[in-house]
C-alpha cells in the first residue's frame, strides 16, 4: 500500500513539472484559448495516430503471423490439424480471462466505445491510462486467435484514453478534457481507415453532439495530423476497397436502395437486439465466464473450419464481394455465418469491436441484394455497387451514424459517383433500425447501466431537472413597438445576445439576436420607421416552466439558438440559456457522485 502511495505522490509531481514547463512555454509565446487547445489537439493527434496505426497494423500481423506461420507449422498431422484451428479462437478466448477479472472495464467485450461515452456523459472524459495496454492486449488475444471481431473500435477506445490522458496531465477543465477526448477517437479512427472526415463525424454525431468551433477545430486538427503521422509511419498499410464505376441510370433504380436500407435497417435491428440479449442472459450467469468465453470462442472455431473468411477482422472478402466472386448462395451463408461468429464472439465477453464485422455483413447482404436485383433489371444494377450500399447502411443502421458512415465509405473506396445511393440506403436504415428500436448497439449497452446518452450527457439526469429551477428571471425584454434606434440602446447596454420581444399583454411575439441587428445598421433612413416586431424572429420555439432539460435542449437544437424565451400561458417568465443547463448538468453529476459515494461508504 505504501509503494503505492508513492507512487502516486511522485506521477502527481511529475504531472505539475509537465503542466508547470508547458504553461510557461505558453505565457513566453503568448498564445491565447484558442491556439492553446489547437496546438495540444494537434499533439493528440500525433500520439494517437501514431499509437493508433501501429496497433492497427499490430492487429493485422498478429493474426497473419498465428494463421500463417505458427499454427500451420506445429508440426501436426494434417488429419488433425483441423482440430488445431477448430480450437484456437477458445483457446485465445480463454486467455482474455484474467484480464476480465482484472480490469473489465478495459478488457470485456465490445464496450469500448459506449465506455468511452459513458465517461463523457458521467466522468467528466476522464479515462485511466491503463485502458491502453490493456485494450490492445485483450484485443490481440482475441483477433490473432481467430475471435470475429474488429480493431477499430479498440483504437478508438486508446485514441479518446490518449486524448483524456493529455488533459489530466494538464490538469484543464473537463469540457476541454471532453474535447480532447473526442479528439483522441476522432484521431484513432482516421488513423485505422485512413479517414479524416469520418473520424471528425465520428465524434461529432456518437460522442459530444455539439457542432462549436471549440469542438469541431480541434477534431478537424486531430485527425488531419493523425493521418499524416500514419501515412509517413505506416505508407500503404491500409486497405482501399475497390469499387467498380457507378452510373446513375434511372429513377426506378432508387427504389432497389430503398428496398436496400428497409432490409439493412431490419437486420441491423436484429444484431442490435441479439446481441443485447445474449449478453444480458450471459451476465446473469456470472459464475462461468471462462466457460462461457471457451464456448464462444469453439462456435467461430467451428464455423471458421467452413468458412476461413469469418475469423478475425479480414477485409479481402470485402474487396472479393465487390468483384463479384461470391453468388448470391455464398453471400447469405457468409452474412449469417459471420453474424453467428460475430455475436458468439463479443456476446460471451471477448474483447474486440464490431466495425468490421458490420461492414463485412452489410456487404455480404448488400451484395446478395444487388445480385437479386439484377435478375429484375440486369441494365441498370451493379451488384458491387449495392455491395458498397449495403455496407454502409447495415454499419450506419447498427451505429445510427449515417454521417460517419457515408464519409468513411467515401474516403475508403476513394470515389464519390455511388453518394446517391449510399445515402438512400444508409438514412432509410437509419430509420428503419430506429423506428424499431431507439437504441444504438453502443447505447443499447449504456442503458442496460441506467444510462440514456443524448448529446453527450444522461438523458436520465437531464429529464429530472426542470426549467424553472435554472431559468433566468431578470430579462430585458423590447416592447413589439419600440423604434429601431431605442432597440439598439437597449441592447447595447444590457448584457445579453438574444431579447424577447413582447406585446402590451407581456406575450412573447419574437425573439431578437444581435446579429440580426447587422441588417438595419449601415440603413440610417430605416432606423426610425423599422419597429422592434419587424426584425423580430417570430418562428421560434418557447419553452415552459415545468418543461425538462431534455426538451429544452431539443427546442435549443431545432432553432438552432442557445437561448430562449420561457412562458407560462404565452406570458414570458424568464429565459434558459445552453449553459445555464451545462450548469446545472454539471453540479447534478457531482452531487450525485457525492451521494453514491456517501451510500458505497455506510
Amino acid at each position: 500500500m505504501a509503494w503505492k502511495v508513492t507512487w502516486k505522490q511522485w506521477w502527481y509531481r511529475q504531472r505539475r513539472k509537465i503542466r508547470l514547463i508547458l504553461l510557461r512555454l505558453l505565457r513566453i509565446l503568448q498564445v491565447n484559448e484558442y491556439t492553446f487547445i489547437f496546438a495540444i489537439a494537434a499533439f493528440v493527434g500525433v500520439l494517437s495516430g501514431g499509437i493508433g496505426g501501429f496497433i492497427r497494423v499490430w492487429f493485422v500481423e498478429s493474426y497473419r503471423w498465428v494463421w500463417s506461420s505458427f499454427l500451420p507449422n506445429l508440426g501436426i498431422n494434417d488429419n488433425f490439424r483441423w482440430i488445431v484451428f477448430m480450437l484456437a479462437p477458445a483457446v485465445g478466448a480463454l486467455l482474455l480471462y484474467p484480464l476480465i477479472k482484472w480490469r473489465p472495464d478495459a478488457t470485456y467485450g465490445h464496450h469500448g466505445i459506449p465506455f468511452v461515452m459513458e465517461k463523457i456523459a458521467l466522468g467528466g472524459g476522464v479515462i485511466p491510462p491503463y485502458v491502453i495496454p490493456l485494450r490492445t492486449i485483450a484485443t490481440t488475444f482475441t483477433i490473432a486467435s481467430g475471435g470475429s471481431a474488429g480493431r477499430e473500435s479498440p483504437v478508438v477506445q486508446i485514441g479518446a484514453s490518449i486524448g483524456s490522458w493529455v488533459g489530466q496531465i494538464l490538469h484543464l477543465h473537463q469540457d476541454k478534457v471532453k474535447v480532447l477526448l473526442g479528439c483522441g477517437a476522432s484521431a484513432g479512427i482516421a488513423a485505422v481507415f485512413d479517414t479524416p472526415l469520418a473520424g471528425v463525424m465520428f465524434s461529432l454525431e456518437l460522442l459530444l453532439g455539439e457542432w462549436t468551433i471549440m469542438s469541431t477545430g480541434p477534431l478537424i486538427i486531430s485527425a488531419v495530423f493523425a493521418v499524416a503521422i500514419e501515412r509517413i509511419l505506416y505508407k500503404g498499410t491500409v486497405e482501399i476497397i475497390s469499387v467498380p464505376p457507378y452510373v446513375f441510370h434511372s429513377l426506378k433504380e432508387l427504389i432497389f436502395y430503398f428496398l436496400t436500407g428497409i432490409i439493412c435497417g431490419i437486420l441491423a435491428w436484429l444484431f442490435i437486439v441479439s446481441l443485447n440479449t445474449l449478453e444480458s442472459f450471459l451476465e446473469r450467469i456470472p459464475n462461468y465466464l471462462p466457460l462461457k468465453l471457451f464456448l464462444g470462442g469453439l462456435i467461430v472455431g467451428i464455423l471458421g473450419l467452413m468458412y476461413p473468411e469469418i475469423r478475425g477482422s479480414q477485409y479481402e472478402p470485402i474487396a472479393h464481394v465487390f468483384s463479384q466472386h461470391y453468388l448470391i448462395r455464398e453471400c447469405i451463408l457468409l452474412f449469417l455465418f459471420k453474424m453467428i461468429a460475430t455475436l458468439a464472439t463479443l456476446g460471451s465477453g471477448a474483447s474486440g469491436g464490431e466495425l468490421a464485422p458490420s461492414l463485412f455483413m452489410g456487404a455480404m447482404i448488400g451484395s446478395a441484394l444487388g445480385l437479386s436485383f439484377q435478375a429484375f433489371a440486369p441494365a441498370i444494377v451493379s451488384p458491387g455497387v449495392y455491395a458498397l450500399a449495403g455496407m454502409v447502411a447495415f454499419t450506419g443502421a447498427i451505429m445510427h451514424a449515417p454521417m460517419t458512415l457515408m464519409l468513411m465509405a467515401v474516403e475508403l473506396t476513394k470515389t464519390y459517383s455511388a453518394m446517391l445511393p449510399m445515402m438512400v440506403a444508409v438514412l432509410t436504415a437509419t430509420v428503419v433500425a430506429r423506428s424499431l428500436n431507439r437504441d444504438s448497439l453502443y447505447t443499447a449497452v449504456l442503458r442496460n447501466k441506467g444510462i440514456l446518452f443524448y448529446l453527450g450527457r444522461d438523458e436520465n439526469i437531464l429529464k429530472q431537472l426542470k426549467v424553472r429551477h435554472i431559468m433566468r428571471h431578470q430579462v430585458t425584454a423590447i416592447p413589439y413597438n419600440a423604434r429601431f434606434r431605442d432597440v439598439v440602446s437597449l441592447l447595447l447596454n444590457h448584457p445579453g445576445m438574444y431579447f424577447p420581444v413582447i406585446d402590451e399583454d407581456h406575450r412573447v411575439i419574437g425573439l431578437i439576436s444581435l446579429d440580426e441587428l447587422k441588417t438595419y445598421l449601415h440603413d440610417e433612413s430605416l432606423h426610425d420607421v423599422v419597429i422592434a416586431e419587424d426584425i423580430a424572429n417570430e418562428a421560434i420555439p418557447v419553452i415552459h416552466p415545468d418543461d425538462d432539460l431534455v426538451k429544452a435542449l431539443e427546442k435549443m437544437n431545432l432553432a438552432d439558438l442557445d437561448e430562449l424565451p420561457v412562458t407560462e400561458g404565452g406570458r414570458l417568465e424568464g429565459m434558459v440559456t445552453r449553459r445555464d443547463i451545462l450548469k446545472a448538468y454539471q453540479k447534478a453529476i457531482i452531487e450525485k457522485k457525492y451521494i453514491t459515494h456517501d451510500i458505497q461508504t455506510l
